[in-house]
Order: C-alpha cells, then structure tokens, then sequence
C-alpha cells in the first residue's frame, strides 16, 4: 500500500524491521522502486536480493526495466535513462528490441552519439531486424545526434522504408539546414510513390523557412493542401507565417491569418511582432501586439518589442503609452488592452 501510494520512505522503514523476507515483499519494494524511477535503489535491492537467492526471471526483469526505461523518455528525463541503461549493462540485463528502442529514444533527447553507435552495434550484433520499427528510431537518433551520413546509410540499406523512416531521415537533413539534400528525399518519396504526412511536410516547411526559399515554402505548403489532402496545423501555418514574415511578405501574412480556421498562439504573434520590428510594419505590428496581450498579459517582452517599433517609425508618443502599459502590467500582473 505504502509503495503504491509513493511513501516509499515508510514502505522502507516496515521492510527493513521485518524480521525476515519472503518473495512478496522482495517484489513488492522492488516494483516500488521501478514506479517512482529509483533505478539506482532498484538496483541495489536486485542485488540484494539475489544474494539472498531471490532470483526473478529474466523476462519480468527486462520487462520491468523496459517499464522504467520507457518512463523516462516519455518524461524527457534522457540523461537518466542512459544512466540506467549503463547500470543495467553493468548488471548484465538482458535487452530486447523495445528497450534499446528506449535507449535510443534517450540519445534523441540527449544527442549521444557514442551511446547510439554502441546500440546501433547491439541491435546488429542480437540480430533484430533494423528495416522494422527500429529503423525511424536509429535515424532519428544519428539525425540529432549530428551524424546523417549515418542516419542516410540506414536509410538506403531499407528495401522498402515507410513514411516514418523517409520522416526521420528528411528531418535530420532539415536540423542540419541541408536544403539540397532534404528536397532530394522529397523528391525520392514521390517517386517511391509514398504518400507524405504532416511531419514529412513540417520538416520541409522548416527547412524552407530557415533557407528563405519563400517560392518554394509555399510551394509545399499548397501542395500539402491540394495534392495530398492535408489539413495543415498550426505548426504548418506558423512556419509559412513565419516564412513570409521574414520575407517581408505581409500582405499574404494578413490573407492568411485571416483565412486561418485555428487559434494563432503566442509564439506565432510574438515571431510575426518581431518580423514586423525588422521591417518596419505598425501596422501589422499593432495587431500582433494586440493578440500577444491579450493571450498573455505579463509578457513584458512584447511591450518593449512594441515600443522599439512605435520608436523606430519615428512616434515617440505611443512609445510612451507602451511603456506606461508595461509598467502597469509589471505593478498589476494583468494588463490588456
């Protein structure tokens, strides 16, 4: 009870007054542990409880690491679960296909290339099928890891990747800023006749976006919509926003705010405030402005970055009332307009 419940301190303090331990209670502090991601205590107990002759079977080990492994990650802790990882090397836990997915998943968050090489090694070495779901993983993997010479090679060695695989590779391409090689795997998709899906065009979208191939951005992002029935995102239409917003290009930003069927967030306002400070846009720039503080008040970077603008286009008297609403909004907490 006192496990499930988190007290793991109390839980603790019964076990080690119990004046002896049978196989339930081995278990139930040890599965304990694995539930709150105290994998070094975990460990400890195993050992334990193995000096003891308590001996669980490999499977439900492995299956209770995984557990743990899979946890992590999916809290964005990628640091611990490589440490966990290297502790369960140390103890020689078996490991299949779902947990070095796990640890891969971790060289993604933590962009260790050394620990995706070395499991990239056990998965050839154990004999899994790489061409399966390990495949976008280990791309991906080398892909944030820096490597996409790697990541290409897994890539060409698949007979026949599905789009998550041609995802995970025109992604890595796109965070190197690798234009060329991105719209070649376009356009290698096309002609595998595989159908392209949201991610494959985010990745596309980014990487036109941080070239300043406006012509071509577009160019995708219509073709999202009409040739392949897409239904864009937010994150697909703050990219081309936000592409067009660089180009200087707002009178198509303000088409397409307009035709927008979803809620423009803050992060979209906030870079098209900015685009607009760039190029001198107040007009524009006093829409964003107004959407910014109403969807957070407190931010008092947009003040300053609205005041900036009002300053540069030569109106020092609405400068001024910025600043007089950023103070309020320091002192209040709570302040639109």
């Amino acid at each position: 009870m006192y496990g499930t419940c988190g007290c793991i301190e109390e839980f603790e303090t019964i076990f080690n007054d119990m004046p002896s331990h049978d196989v339930v209670s081995w278990n139930a502090l040890f599965s304990a542990y694995l539930d709150l991601g105290q994998g070094a205590k975990a460990l400890k107990l195993h050992r334990k409880m193995r000096n003891h002759q308590i001996i669980l079977d490999d499977v439900s080990l492995m299956l209770s690491w995984t557990a743990m492994l899979s946890a992590l990650v999916e809290k964005g802790k990628g640091t611990e679960a490589l440490v966990l990882f290297d502790m369960m090397e140390k103890e020689g836990t078996m490991l299949d296909d779902v947990a070095l997915k796990c640890v891969l998943q971790a060289c993604c968050l933590t962009g260790s290339v050394n620990v995706c090489m070395k499991v990239h090694s056990m998965i050839v070495y154990l004999g899994y099928d790489v061409s399966e779901s390990l495949a976008p993983t280990l791309i991906h993997a080398y892909g944030n890891c820096g490597c996409m010479v790697d990541a290409q090679a897994i890539f060409d060695d698949l007979s026949a990747p599905d789009i998550v695989s041609w995802s995970a590779c025109i992604a890595g391409h796109a965070s190197e800023g690798d234009v060329s090689a991105c719209f070649k795997m376009f356009e290698r998709l096309i002609l595998a006749d595989v159908m392209p899906d949201e991610l494959t065009f985010t990745s596309i979208l980014l990487v036109c976006c941080h070239a300043g191939c406006i012509a071509r951005g577009v160019q995708f992002f219509q073709s999202m919509v009409t040739d392949y029935g897409i239904v864009p995102g937010l994150n697909h239409y703050g990219i081309v926003l936000d592409l067009l917003s660089r180009a200087g290009d707002f009178q198509s930003v303000a088409e397409m705010l307009s035709l927008m069927h979803l809620q423009v967030d803050l992060t979209m306002w906030m870079c098209l405030l900015g685009a607009c400070q760039a190029h001198e846009n107040v007009e524009l720039a006093r829409i964003a402005f107004n959407h910014a503080v109403q969807l957070q008040p407190t931010n008092l970077i947009t003040y300053v970055m609205m005041s900036n603008i009002y300053a540069t286009a030569g109106l020092p008297e609405h400068a001024i009332e910025i600043e007089v609403m950023r103070q309020k909004a320091a002192a209040n907490g709570c302040y639109t307009i």
